[in-house]
């Protein structure tokens, strides 16, 4: 896994998360049902001062097998570099009405650069917390570890993020997270549940960094 300022970007492209909450880049503790599955869609954008912007793209089929576990599979594409992903959680504790929820999330992810080999890259855990705080107003956290092969390092993350219903169909979410390697990033989005199957979805984030990196995404998820 690459930890640098095109890190988000490569966690989109390559489906990073086994079901996050989309928009947020952050992981829910829920779980899916046994063959419940979710097709997702994802595009981004990523822009930063004095330097051309940087696209990538991701899409990625979950499904749940019981064991109160799921399991996904990930494609994507960014800057040249091809990503496939297999991830999945499994609930310690499943969340109920106000009581809370954590999940242990994991996942390998390989990539291709152009020219190159596909190559095993990354393996990643995860400890996912979530819990109704208010009223229509839900927290997560999460606590990761990371290795990357082809860089040879390790990696610690963190992410804390709010999701707040606003109205019938629509949800407000905001989301803080970073790494040991580089500075923090700031998002807030907005998801609207189209239909009883279906939902779109979009963020705009930004790095505490000098200058200033921003990142947009856009998508759609199919439930069935």
């Amino acid at each position: 896994m690459i930890r640098n300022n095109l890190f988000p970007l490569l966690m989109l492209a390559g489906a990073m998360s086994a079901q996050a909450g989309r928009p947020l880049l952050t992981e829910d503790a829920d779980v899916l049902a046994p063959q419940a599955c979710e097709l997702e869609w994802l595009a981004a954008r990523q822009r930063q001062a004095d330097a051309p912007s940087t696209q990538a793209w991701g899409s990625q089929l979950g499904c749940g097998f019981g064991g109160q576990s799921q399991a996904a599979l990930g494609i994507g594409r960014n800057a040249g570099v091809q990503t496939l992903q297999l991830g999945g959680k499994t609930a310690l504790l499943v969340r109920e009405a106000a009581a809370p929820g954590l999940t242990l999330a994991w996942g390998v992810q390989a990539q291709r650069a152009e020219g190159r080999r596909l190559q095993h890259d990354s393996s990643y855990l995860n400890l996912v917390w979530s819990q109704a705080l208010l009223d229509g107003l839900t927290g997560h956290a999460n606590l990761g570890w990371s290795h990357s092969r082809l860089a040879d390092q390790d990696t610690r993350s963190w992410n804390l993020a709010l999701e707040y219903a606003a109205a019938a169909h629509v949800d407000v979410l905001g989301e803080w997270y970073g790494d040991d390697r580089s500075k923090p990033w700031l998002a807030l989005g907005l998801r609207w549940a189209a239909g009883p199957d279906w939902s779109l979805h979009a963020a705009l984030a930004q790095q505490a960094e000098r200058p200033r990196i921003r990142l947009l995404s856009l998508g759609v998820k199919l439930a069935f």
